[in-house]
């Protein structure tokens, strides 16, 4: 996908040219004695409120880069929350998605706890990001709308099933040496190391509540298009979309496409709060 990405990076300049990429600069700022990095995008003028954005795996990239200087140009403080201490630890303990998810959440809550002045706090997140993103709005009452694409419920059953690469390497690996026998068993052992606090369904009640737009990707298998269904039966976003293409094809297209739809979506929410 990152390939991917760096072509288009040369596209969208030779459609949006410089003035549009130097409208909103980001500059690096570190969270909690360094643990948790971002790239903050200020608006020129007194701001809406704050979206922060959760990154695919891979890390941010340019279609992040994307989103928070068009959020910031509509007037938002976009933070990309870039990398946080361990995000990238593995183990074929199950125990490690555990440790790997409260650590995403635990990123969030060190940007949250800045924001007490921001007149509107919102997350847009991309796959993984979407997932982290679900259960953050999920919990923490400063976060008052979301936005997601081609993210999944529950945490356990995309994570057992994805085709992802690595995902797809441990989940062999942990099959083979620990004895599961089918994805049954293996998305079963995983439900159980996961807690409940981290998985976005716990929190049903209070995301119905909230604003919540969601991209769907028709014919995904890294984050199973029954997966993304089963978030939109429980949370019954609005904006809904759904794009007919995988799931690396959607995140592109949904940036291409719906943008716009996006950013009027956090401005909607900010106005509305």
């Amino acid at each position: 996908m990152q390939t991917l990405i760096l072509a288009i990076t040369g596209l969208s300049f030779f459609f949006w040219g410089s003035n549009n990429a130097d409208a909103c600069q980001a500059h690096v700022q570190s969270y909690g004695n360094q643990l948790v990095q971002s790239s903050i995008y200020n608006p020129k003028e007194k701001s809406l409120g704050t979206i922060i954005i959760m990154p695919p795996t891979g890390g941010a990239n340019f279609l992040d880069q994307r989103y928070a200087s068009s959020l910031c140009r509509a007037g938002f403080q976009a933070i990309i929350i870039t990398g946080w201490l361990g995000m990238d630890e593995e183990s074929l303990e199950l125990s490690v998605h555990q440790r790997l998810l409260q650590r995403g959440q635990n990123a969030i809550t060190e940007v949250v706890n800045t924001l007490t002045e921001a007149p509107f706090v919102g997350i847009l997140g991309t796959s993984v990001g979407a997932l982290h993103g679900m259960t953050a709005l999920g919990s923490k009452d400063q976060i008052a709308a979301g936005f997601f694409i081609a993210g999944g419920v529950p945490f356990s059953r995309v994570i057992g099933e994805s085709t992802q690469k690595e995902l797809a390497t441990y989940r062999k690996m942990r099959m083979d040496k620990l004895g599961y026998k089918d994805l049954y068993s293996y998305s079963k052992a995983l439900s159980q190391a996961i807690h409940p606090e981290l998985e976005p369904l716990t929190y049903q009640q209070s995301l119905l509540k909230k604003p919540m737009g969601f991209i769907l990707a028709q014919d995904d298998h890294t984050v199973p298009t029954y997966l993304q269904l089963k978030a939109v039966e429980s949370f019954n976003p609005q904006p809904f979309i759904e794009i007919d293409a995988g799931h690396m094809w959607a995140i592109i297209k949904a940036w291409w496409f719906y943008e716009e739809t996006i950013v009027d979506f956090f401005l909607k929410s900010a106005r509305s709060s």
